[in-house]
């Protein structure tokens, strides 16, 4: 039905914007703000609608929050273009109504094809998802506000972006003064809920602590519901039957044999095969943790060990908007090719 074809375009262009934003994210942090101020607006912009765009944007917030340490390099027209094509995001119109995209990383930006006739075009690409009309914008009178919430923001239910952003930070910094050692486990494991609901919300859901069976045998640290439909939690439920993902903490470096033999004991058929250990250790992995997490994997298991480095990069990508999945996702392949 054409209807189905209609949603599929939209879900593409969806993903495709999101991609774009990750792959962007470490010399864009939160480029997404930008992008999603585009949100309903028109396809194609004049020179004057961009400067009357900026001089909104600017004045923005969360973009002075989150986008201070780049977005002041492109304050004219000029230079916006100059970001916005070099991301792949669009490109420009020239006199005779040709336009210009950027094709390969290599493709060197023309500055003498930019003149104040110029037309920024936005990709269709990226059109679906922000409901773009098929107009030209030639101004954005005072009285016009840029869209504030676009399909990009994804936040956990109770966090408005600022209180995410400074929250986040705050993990950051308590994970580097964080003391190791028996004494401060609790905090540890306080901190790594936090680390489950705010990295992973999208994925993971009604997280919970010190999880008992019915009869009281077993305790796990944290165990969240696996809700994916796609990307590497969906991967995980699927190959494990996970739907249930528990998580242990351990406010030390190195790993016993009885961590393993405790998480090897939580895993059955009921509740799946996976499980992540959360420790101080890192980012070095001991072969003897190999051949514990090996055992447990000939019995159609699977271990995943997330050190403190590893905790410091999920941060630092939630902080710039980056999704998680693609680091679990390495860590997870590099398991696999060790214990196969």
């Amino acid at each position: 039905m054409l209807s189905d074809l209609n949603d599929a375009k939209r879900r593409f262009s969806e993903s495709r914007l999101k991609e774009l934003c990750d792959e962007y994210a470490e010399n864009y942090p939160q480029l997404r703000l930008i992008l999603e101020r585009f949100y309903g607006l028109g396809k194609r912009f004049t020179s004057k609608a961009l400067d009357d765009f900026l001089k909104k944007l600017l004045l923005d917030q969360e973009v002075q929050l989150s986008c201070s340490e780049w977005i002041y390099q492109y304050t004219t027209p000029y230079q916006f273009i100059t970001l916005l094509y070099g991301v792949g995001f669009a490109g420009v119109a020239n006199s005779n109504g040709a336009t210009q995209f950027k094709v390969h990383e290599t493709q060197p930006f023309s500055p003498e094809n930019i003149t104040i006739e110029s037309i920024l075009v936005v990709h269709d690409t990226y059109a679906d998802a922000l409901q773009l009309r098929d107009v030209l914008v030639s101004h954005l009178d005072a009285n016009v506000d840029l869209k504030k919430t676009g399909l990009l923001e994804d936040l956990p239910g109770s966090f408005a972006y600022g209180d995410y952003r400074a929250k986040i930070a705050e993990m950051q910094t308590e994970l580097k003064t964080l003391s190791k050692g028996t004494n401060q486990a609790a905090a540890f494991e306080t901190l790594v809920g936090d680390v489950i609901r705010l990295c992973f919300f999208k994925a993971l859901s009604n997280v919970q602590e010190r999880v008992r069976t019915y009869e009281g045998r077993s305790i796990r640290d944290w165990v969240a519901g696996n809700h994916a439909q796609s990307g590497f939690w969906m991967l995980v439920r699927n190959r494990y039957d996970a739907l249930q993902i528990i998580f242990e903490c351990k406010n030390y470096v190195d790993l016993k044999a009885d961590d393993f033999a405790q998480v090897d004991h939580y895993l059955n058929d009921r509740i799946g095969r996976f499980c992540v250990i959360v420790y101080r250790g890192g980012p070095e992995i001991s072969a003897s943790y190999y051949s514990h997490i090996k055992e447990i994997a000939i019995k159609g298991g699977l271990v995943l060990l997330l050190g403190e480095r590893d905790i410091e990069v999920l941060l630092r990508q939630a902080l710039s908007g980056k999704s998680s999945e693609r680091h679990l996702q390495e860590l997870f392949d590099n398991m696999i090719r060790k214990v196969s």
